[in-house]
């Protein structure tokens, strides 16, 4: 496909992507840049030559990424400036559309060398500030709640990370928090004010209304959300104690040995944990998520 004739340009992660697939919940790129990414409507292969992993719906090696949804579709993810989607019969492509938007895009990001990191990135009082931490731990409705108090959110559940000039810098990826319906009853927020990510599913992308926001940021500090302290209480990490925790929330650590890439970011994150504080921040649940932010902004800001 030509890139000159398509209908779209987006900016995700500071990557330029054209596509013919019209994406409202991406950031529409106004600049000159040329498109180094094309997204369309195509054939996928039902399986890799030469795939590395062993699990039922994803499929990897070097140069490709193959992730296969149940009554959904087929994404394939080639050599960081391809993404195809073939949609599953039956399948909504509304459905099919935005399913592209979670784990696809992280593995492009990984496939033109970007640290992709599970969570979201705030800037709170100026400061660039991570939040990670395993699935199910309240990032993303910890992300809410900052927003909801006039912190500016630009990714959530994946960050664009790269070090550029001794500085860990974060691009912007796109303006919703995807949010399940129990976390928008604990915010307050109407389900019907989001879209679901999937019909069968009660997931949902809520839109961020001041995530306006396309320049890049720089990060200080990574809040590593865990129940293993005290709620709402903050615990500073050094040395190697650093470095374990970025690396064990990269977006999808295991995908980095069938895409032979584990020594790479291996010292891509040992790196980038010389650059930046890194702390436990608990989170068992035991205060509400209001609460909660509260804390998290008046440490980020006292700190």
């Amino acid at each position: 496909m030509s890139t000159t004739n398509l209908k779209y340009k987006y900016c995700v992660g500071g990557i330029t992507i054209g596509s013919d697939i019209h994406y409202p919940e991406l950031i529409l790129d106004n600049s000159h840049k040329d498109v180094e990414v094309v997204l369309a409507y195509g054939e996928v292969p039902e399986t890799l030559d030469n795939n590395r992993a062993d699990f039922p719906i994803v499929e990897v090696n070097e140069d490709n990424y193959l992730l296969k949804i149940p009554r959904a579709g087929r994404y394939w993810v080639n050599k960081g400036d391809r993404i195809t989607i073939q949609a599953e019969e039956g399948a909504t492509l509304e459905d099919v559309r935005k399913q592209s938007l979670t784990a696809v895009l992280a593995m492009l990001g990984y496939q033109r060398n970007y640290i992709m990191m599970h969570g979201g990135v705030v800037i709170i009082n100026g400061r660039g500030v991570l939040i990670t931490g395993i699935s199910a731990m309240g990032k993303s409705a910890l992300l809410a709640a900052l927003s909801q108090k006039g912190c500016r959110v630009i990714s959530d559940d994946i960050s664009y990370i790269q070090v550029i000039d001794k500085e860990v810098i974060a691009f912007p990826s796109f303006p919703r928090i995807m949010l399940w319906k129990d976390s928008l009853r604990k915010l307050k927020l109407k389900a019907e004010e989001g879209q679901k990510l999937r019909a069968d599913m009660e997931k949902y992308f809520y839109p961020v209304s001041n995530s306006a926001f396309q320049e890049q940021v720089r990060i200080d500090t990574v809040c590593v959300l865990t129940s293993s302290i005290g709620c709402g209480l903050f615990k500073t990490l050094s040395g190697l104690g650093k470095t374990t925790h970025l690396r064990d929330n990269l977006f999808h650590p295991w995908i980095l040995g069938p895409m032979g890439k584990s020594g790479y970011y291996a010292s891509r994150v040992l790196g980038m944990s010389s650059l930046v504080d890194v702390m436990l921040f608990g989170n068992d649940q035991t205060k509400s998520i209001e609460e909660l932010a509260d804390l998290f902004i008046e440490n980020m800001t006292n700190a």
